[in-house]
């Protein structure tokens, strides 16, 4: 039977799931090793690699594991309300990189608050959903997004309404409803150890970082080592 795939085959993968060139640029918060964010998602990944319905999920290497704290810009959205407004919509993206750069020395450095889990969504993006613990690590990552959005010129339709989490995976292959079912329950089955795992953790310091794809992340110092800034 020929597999029906998901809207990220064609956008960030291929069919076989590989990665696919998608570049853009994001800041990030890193999960590194030792962080208990990266060895949740280390551990849920694994055991979604152990469901019958695996092969329906391309994974991320562990290296690329972070919270988004602000999406900037995708290649593949070249649209006004996703664009900053200071840039033309036909710049090189080079050109929209060192519009970044330079508009982000204007926010301060920023340490994400402690954050828990709510929960594992199954998006086409395979996540742990994340709060902060509280109001006002809430307000803190508000705030630093309004500074993101104000300084860059760029407050995308989906500000308001973002949800903070961690992908290991992306389901790259529609699930019928028996794998659809077997997925539900795997998601309800992981969750309170995912939530004992993780307690109450903090993701590394912000960073603005630029990529190809979903795999890397790289820093401004290392911009150049990307395919699609030579």
């Amino acid at each position: 039977m020929t597999p029906t795939y998901t809207a990220e085959v064609g956008r960030k993968f291929h069919p076989d799931g590989s990665l696919r060139l998608s570049p853009g640029v994001t800041v990030i918060c890193p999960v590194r090793p030792g962080n208990p964010g990266y060895e949740g998602a280390l551990w849920a990944a694994d055991q979604l690699r152990a469901q019958p319905f695996a092969d329906h999920f391309s994974f991320l290497p562990p290296s690329s594991y972070h919270m988004t704290a602000i999406a900037l810009i995708g290649e593949q959205r070249r649209e006004a309300a996703w664009w900053p407004s200071a840039v033309s919509l036909e710049a090189p993206l080079n050109a929209v990189d060192e519009h970044f750069i330079a508009t982000m020395q204007q926010v301060p450095p920023f340490q994400p608050p402690p954050m828990r889990v709510t929960g594992l969504a199954g998006w086409n993006a395979t996540v742990i959903t994340l709060e902060p613990v509280t109001e006002d690590g809430k307000q803190a990552l508000l705030d630093y997004r309004e500074a993101v959005a104000a300084a860059t010129g760029l407050r995308r339709p989906d500000h308001d309404g973002y949800h903070f989490h961690i992908t290991f995976a992306y389901r790259i292959i529609e699930l019928d409803s028996d794998a659809a079912a077997g997925f539900e329950a795997f998601r309800v089955a992981i969750t309170p150890t995912l939530q004992q795992m993780m307690g109450e953790f903090a993701p590394d310091p912000a960073e603005l970082t630029f990529y190809d794809d979903m795999g890397r992340f790289a820093p401004a110092a290392e911009r150049h080592t990307l395919v699609s800034r030579r």
